[in-house]
C-alpha cells in the first residue's frame, strides 16, 4: 500500500503548480523588486519563493531551482564580496506577451545580472522563467 502513496506523491509534486496570474507589468515589476530586495538582504529563499505562485514550473523544480541557487551564494559572496544593493537595468517587451526585468545585484568587488521574464497567454502576466549570472557582454549588445 505504501508503493502507489509514494507513487502519487512524487507524481503530485512533479506536476506544475496553477500560475496565479498578476494583473499588470506593474505588479510583475512590484514582484521582482521585492524578490531583489530579499536577494540583497541575504534572503535568497524567501525572496525566490515570492514567485513560486506565479510560475507554471512543477514544485519540487522550483525548489530545487531555489536550492542551487542558496548552495551558490556562498561561493558567490567569497568570490565578488558582500552584496551592496541592486540597480533595476531595464525592462524589455516583445510584442505584446512578453516582457522581462533585467536587474544588476551589486558586490563590492564584481555583480550579477538577474533576469525575470514573464508571459501573457490572455490577460494576466506569469512568470516564465528567471537566471542570473555575471555576464556583462549581453547587457550592452543592441
Amino acid at each position: 500500500m505504501k508503493r502507489p502513496i509514494v507513487f502519487l506523491l512524487a507524481l503530485l509534486l512533479s506536476l506544475p503548480a496553477a500560475a496565479e496570474g498578476l494583473p499588470s507589468l506593474d505588479a510583475a515589476r512590484a514582484l521582482t523588486d521585492a524578490v531583489m530586495a530579499d536577494i540583497d538582504a541575504g534572503k535568497v529563499r524567501e525572496g525566490l519563493a515570492r514567485m513560486r505562485s506565479h510560475i507554471d514550473t512543477p514544485v519540487a523544480e522550483f525548489d530545487s531551482q531555489i536550492g542551487q541557487v542558496e548552495s551558490q551564494m556562498p561561493m558567490i559572496r567569497e568570490r565578488y564580496g558582500e552584496p551592496t544593493g541592486h540597480e533595476f537595468l531595464d525592462a524589455e517587451r516583445v510584442g505584446d506577451s512578453l516582457a522581462q526585468y533585467v536587474y544588476l545585484q551589486k558586490y563590492r568587488r564584481h555583480f550579477m545580472v538577474w533576469r525575470f521574464t514573464f508571459y501573457r497567454a490572455s490577460d494576466d502576466w506569469v512568470v516564465n522563467g528567471w537566471a542570473y549570472d555575471d555576464r556583462a557582454e549581453p547587457l550592452f549588445a543592441d
